[in-house]
């Protein structure tokens, strides 16, 4: 044998091993890093879209808020403006007064309810003309109470003056123990 000491073989395979496994893990990297490209590529365009989801969804938020804010704001105009047309119907009837308990005669379109207003004004010791009647009319049956006894629709009469209505108003109580049949 030649003169190669035992630490010395081991040297020279450890230097050939080293060189080969460095070879072969070179390889191996290479291949890795080829298969991953497009992985990595995926991941990139992944990212890129989770990017713009999460900008569009801080937009979306943005705007949903806009929207609940403007949504209230409407609701708020919404009840001031319907509160506002109650407050005005309410002020168009401060003339009117509601008769109940007249009977409906047997020929509703030849009632003339000037005439009944008239005629419970005297009951009342109220002297009504056709100058303090504006208008005056029968309500319409309610469709909800179709068919129940609730009494005869009442009659509407709205009165020209204010006076004239808060007089006619305020004798309603003369009405006790009067008879409905005029």
């Amino acid at each position: 044998m030649s003169g190669i000491t035992k630490e010395e073989l081991v040297t020279i395979l450890d230097e050939k091993l080293e060189e080969k496994f460095q070879r072969k893990f070179d390889e191996l990297k290479q291949q890795i890093d080829h298969k991953l490209a497009p992985l990595q590529k995926m991941v990139d365009e992944v990212m890129e879209t989770a990017k713009f989801i999460d900008a569009k969804y801080d937009d979306l938020v943005k705007e949903q808020k806009a929207l609940k804010l403007a949504l209230h704001t409407m609701e708020a105009k919404f009840y001031s403006v319907a509160k506002a047309h109650d407050d005005l119907e309410q002020y168009g009837r401060r003339e009117c007064v509601g008769i109940r308990g007249i009977p409906v005669p047997s020929n509703p379109k030849s009632e003339d309810t000037n005439a009944v207003v008239k005629s419970v004004g005297d009951l009342m010791g109220i002297s009504v003309t056709d100058n303090d009647i504006s208008v005056s009319h029968r309500m319409p049956q309610s469709k909800r109470y179709k068919g129940k006894q609730r009494g005869p629709p009442a009659i509407i009469a709205k009165f020209t003056r204010r006076v004239t209505k808060d007089k006619f108003y305020g004798a309603r109580s003369n009405l006790h123990n009067k008879s409905t049949l005029l």
